[in-house]
C-alpha cells in the first residue's frame, strides 16, 4: 500500500511528541537543552509526518534546521534577549501573567494547575525551581494526558478511561491555555528574530494549538484581560491584522 493506516493509539501519540517537543522549546537554554530539542524537534517530525499532519512535519523541520544553525551560546543569547533574566514584561512564560496581577488571582490560576496535576498523580519535581503556570510545564502536562490517551487505546483500557483522558485534555485546553496562548504566541512572534529557533518555536505552537483548539471545539480567545504592557503594541499593526492572530480560530 502506498498509504500506511493509522492505527488510534498512533494519532494522541503524535499529538505527544509534539507536546513533548513544546515543553523542552521554552526552556532556560542550559547546557544541554539545544541537543536535546534537536533530538527533539526530528522525532517529532517523523512522528507528525506518519500521521499525515505535513503542517506540523514542516514546523518540527524547521525548528529543527534552525536549531542545528546556532551554538548552544548563540541560542542562551536569543533567550536572553526575548524572554530576559526573570519575568518577562514583554513576553511572560506564565499563566498568571496574562491574569489581571491581583495577588489572589494569581493564587488561583496556580491552584487550578495544582488541582490538575494532583488528580492525574503528577506531583512538581523537587528540582523544579519555576513556577506550575510556567509554559513548558503546562505543555509537559498536556505530554502526559496525550501519552495516557495513547496508553489506554493501545492496550484497549475501554472507552470510559480514553474519554477521561480526552475530557481532562480538553478541560486543560479551556481553563489553562486557551485564555492566554495566543497572546504568548503573538508576543514572541514579534520579538523573535526571523531564523531565530524560538520563530520557529512559536511557529511550531501556533500550527499545534490551532489543530488542538479546532479538534476539542475551544475557542483560544482570552477570557481575562492582559494587562501587561508591550512597548510595541501601539506602533504594531492592527490585531485583525496580524497574521498571527488569523491563524487561529
Amino acid at each position: 500500500m502506498a498509504i500506511a493506516t493509522i492505527v488510534s493509539w498512533q494519532l494522541p501519540l503524535a499529538r505527544s511528541a509534539v507536546y513533548e517537543a513544546l515543553s523542552v522549546a521554552f526552556l532556560y537554554p542550559a547546557a544541554g537543552v539545544r541537543e536535546l530539542l534537536l533530538q527533539e524537534a526530528a522525532g517529532t517530525a517523523e512522528a507528525v509526518f506518519e500521521a499525515n499532519w505535513p503542517e506540523l512535519a514542516r514546523a518540527s523541520e524547521a525548528l529543527a534546521a534552525a536549531l542545528a544553525s546556532v551554538s548552544d551560546d548563540a541560542l542562551l543569547e536569543q533567550y536572553i534577549d526575548i524572554f530576559g533574566h526573570g519575568v518577562s514584561k514583554d513576553c511572560p512564560q506564565y499563566e498568571g501573567e496574562y491574569d489581571e496581577t491581583h495577588i489572589f488571582l494569581k493564587s488561583q490560576t496556580l491552584a487550578g494547575l495544582s488541582a490538575f496535576y494532583t488528580a492525574f498523580g503528577v506531583a512538581p519535581n523537587p528540582e523544579l525551581r519555576d513556577r506550575l503556570d510556567h509554559i513548558s510545564v503546562e505543555m509537559e502536562f498536556m505530554h502526559l494526558l496525550t501519552t495516557k490517551e495513547a496508553y489506554a487505546l493501545y492496550h484497549g483500557h475501554g472507552e470510559d478511561k480514553v474519554s477521561l483522558c480526552q475530557q481532562a485534555q480538553q478541560g486543560f485546553l479551556t481553563e489553562h491555555l486557551a485564555p492566554w496562548i495566543k497572546s504568548f504566541i503573538k508576543r514572541v512572534g514579534r520579538k523573535a528574530g526571523q531564523g531565530s529557533p524560538y520563530a520557529a518555536a512559536i511557529s511550531l505552537l501556533e500550527a499545534h494549538m490551532k489543530a488542538e483548539f479546532g479538534a476539542f471545539g475551544v475557542s483560544p480567545a482570552p477570557s481575562r484581560q492582559v494587562i501587561i504592557p508591550l512597548e510595541e503594541e501601539e506602533a504594531a499593526v492592527d490585531c485583525d491584522e496580524c497574521p498571527l492572530d488569523a491563524s487561529l480560530p
